[in-house]
This record gives structure tokens, sequence and C-alpha cells, in this order.
């Protein structure tokens, strides 16, 4: 993938104008002379993240645009997002490009979100990416402005190839269209987001519908239903169960493999939930796992064995909702993860299962590895917060794997009969 941006540099918002190729599937980027895109046209780009904002290789998002005028001139030409199947992927125009710097594996993402996908949920599709970016205004050089392997994800959004909920248009204020569908989220807050604090102290963002497109009537309405959701879980006498309020087979499915990540942000960060009309309230899309699977060195998310979600954290960090601790020590949802453990370690996450499928990531992204590193000469050093340093990419997958076996081994132990 290929973007120049004239001499415009990316920030952190708002998007910046870049022309954009994609080239062959399978081609080595830095040789791209003579080659014709399979896709060619513009896109509006910009950083994101936010522990990956400090870091020397940026993680970026971009729409996918084409002029509103053709027959604009030049300055006046404005531009709007258009859908766009990029290598395959369902066509869409909100993407998200993953290049981790922190994950030397580069495939933790990944491979939680195809595990995930393999349980049964949705979760972002991908495709490896080696990434060209010209923002000096200066010609292209495939060499000096080469960044590396990326994974082009689906960002997160709702969309009847991603997060399948209905769309809440302004006059959707009664039942039963107010039901749904919404997209919630714990996690960093941003400028202009529209947060709501529930009766517990939880601060949940709404993800969808955005807020300036959200009415009073639905924020009240999914805000009401969030804090019943809660009261059921934390009250002595709820007035209703919280099997009525949640779809609980999708709380034991995140559950279970965020622990089995340990993924630090798994239950206080990146936490995406969502609703659909006339349904219950579901867990997930699951996100970001670079700092998981051992790949922490703080709160003892580097250690195989204890529960991440009862991992004591200091006072100036963000804590997971109360309601987890509820629901973990809620002897019904305790039985569903031992029934649900004890079925996928006999399918998706049996150890060569997961080994497996390691391998073949690996080998998808192919040499372009070494061209990864060679951009980026981290491997043998610390980047913070890493708990394993190893002097080459192939150490780095066997501690991944050792290390996943190693955690699902102790889960064994707390969840099998």
């Amino acid at each position: 993938m290929v973007f120049d941006t004239a001499g415009v540099e990316i920030v952190d918002d708002p998007k910046v104008l870049a022309d954009f190729l994609v080239l062959p599937p399978g081609h080595y980027t830095m040789d791209i002379s003579g080659v014709e895109p399979v896709y060619a046209g513009y896109a509006g780009i910009e950083l994101r993240g936010n522990l990956s904002l400090t870091m020397p290789k940026q993680q970026y998002g971009f729409d996918t645009w084409e002029p509103e005028d053709d027959d604009a001139g030049e300055e006046e030409i404005e531009y709007e997002s258009v859908d766009v199947g990029l290598l395959g992927l369902p066509e869409e125009s909100d993407w998200v490009l993953n290049g981790t710097y922190v994950d030397k594996t580069l495939i933790r993402n990944p491979l939680a979100y195809e595990l995930s996908r393999r349980m049964g949920h949705y979760a972002s599709r991908f495709e490896w990416v080696e990434v060209v970016l010209n923002e000096n205004g200066g010609e292209l050089d495939p060499y000096a402005d080469y960044l590396g392997v990326y994974a082009l994800l689906e960002k997160i959004k709702r969309g009847g190839d991603r997060v399948d909920v209905s769309k809440l248009g302004a006059d959707d204020n009664a039942l039963p269209k107010i039901s749904g569908g919404y997209i919630l989220k714990v996690d960093w807050i941003d400028p202009g987001d529209y947060v709501f604090t529930t009766d517990s102290g939880t601060q949940y963002i709404l993800d969808y519908p955005k807020a300036e497109d959200a009415t009073d009537p639905q924020k009240a309405w999914i805000e009401d239903y969030v804090n019943a959701f809660e009261a059921s879980l934390l009250e002595d006498e709820p007035e209703v169960p919280y099997e009525s309020l949640i779809d609980v087979g999708s709380f034991v499915d995140y559950f279970l493999l965020n622990e089995l990540f340990k993924n630090v942000d798994g239950f206080r960060a990146s936490m995406f939930m969502h609703k659909k009309r006339n349904g219950k309230l579901f867990m997930g899309p699951v996100w970001d796992f670079d700092i998981a699977a051992g790949n922490c060195r703080y709160y003892d998310a580097w250690d195989t064995a204890g529960w991440m979600l009862e991992e004591p954290l200091p006072e100036h960090q963000r804590k997971p909702p109360e309601w987890w601790f509820a629901l973990f020590n809620d002897t019904g949802f305790r039985e569903l993860l031992e029934e649900r453990w004890f079925e996928l370690r006999e399918g998706v996450l049996a150890d060569s299962n997961i080994q497996e499928l390691i391998d073949e990531l690996v080998s998808d992204i192919g040499p372009a590895v070494e061209s990864n590193f060679e951009r980026w000469p981290i491997l043998g050093t610390y980047v913070p917060p890493n708990y394993f340093v190893a002097a080459t990419y192939e150490q780095e997958i066997d501690f991944l794997k050792n290390w996943l076996e190693a955690r699902a081994v102790w889960m064994d132990g707390e969840l099998l009969p």
C-alpha cells in the first residue's frame, strides 16, 4: 500500500488527503516501478492509538475517499468516503493499519481476532500489507519511505459485514426501534466522545451512534439499559436476573479469550459491547492484544499463572468495571466458563490448533518480516513494556507458542474437572 500526502504531515486528527495505491498481493513493495496497481484512488489518513503514538513505528487509520464533484477546480475539490473492497475484504471505507512496534511477532492482534472468529464471533478481518508512505513532498522513494509490515484491519464499526446492529435514525426514539443498535466501549476518552457514567462509576463511550447523531432519548435509553444490567449483578436483590439482559455466552467467550492471552487491556480498556434491536447486550468484538500473551512486564501479565481480571492495579490505573468481578464470582457463570473451556480446548483452543494458526500467520508474512526488521532493527532490544526480549524473530515466535501453551495448562487446572 502506497500513500503520498504531497508534503502534508499526518497528525492524530483531522485526516489529511493522500494519493493511495494498492499493488498486487504478493508483490515486494520496495520494487514498485512499472507495477500496475489493483486499486488507485484517494485516502484520508491520520495517526491513531494511545501507547502506539509514542512509538517510532506509527499506527494509522484511513478512509477511502473520492472527489464529490469531478468538475470542480483543483483547489475547490472536496472528498467523501467511498466503500472499497480492499484485497478481498468486504467493501467499506474505514480501515486500520496496525503495524505494532511493541509486538515483535507482529501477529498477536491477528491471532486473537482469528481465534475469536473461529469461536463464532465477529472480529476484524485482516490482510498483511507492506506500507510505503511519502509525506515529505518530494519524489516517492520506496526504500526511504518504507514503513514495514502492517495488518490491514477492519475498523470496528456498525455495518452488515462488521458489527451487525441496526442503523439508528433521528426518528427512532420509541420502542422497538430505540432498543438498537448501539456500540459501546470502555476505553480512553477522546475529545468529542459522548461519555456517560453509570451508578456504579463505570464510564462508557457511545461509539455508535456518534455523539452528534444520537438523540437525547436514545442516549437516555441505552444509559438506563446499562444501569439495569449492572444493577442485576451488583445489587443484593436485583429486579431482574442478569441473564435476561446480556448474551451470557458472548461474555463467557470474551472472558476466556482475554484470559488465555492474559490481556492487560481486556477488561479495562479497548473493551467493546454492542446491542442489537430487541436483543440483549453482547460483549465484543475483541480488540487490542499487542501487549498480551506474555508481552508485558508489569501487573504480572508476563506470568502464565493467575487471573488477569484479579491482578491488583495501582491507584492511578483504570480498574475493570465492578460487574466483571460479580460476574466472575457468580456460580452459574463459573459453570458456563468451565463447560465452554472444556469444549474449546477440544477444538478451537487446542494447543495444536493454536500453534498451527501461528505458523500460518508467520508463513503469510513470509520474507517481508526481514524487510520490516531492517527498517526497524529492534530484535534483541527492549521496547517498553516487553517482558521477553529475543535475539531473533524465530525466538519471539517460539516464546509466544510456549507462553500460550503454558497459560492454557494453568487455565486447565482452574477450569477443567
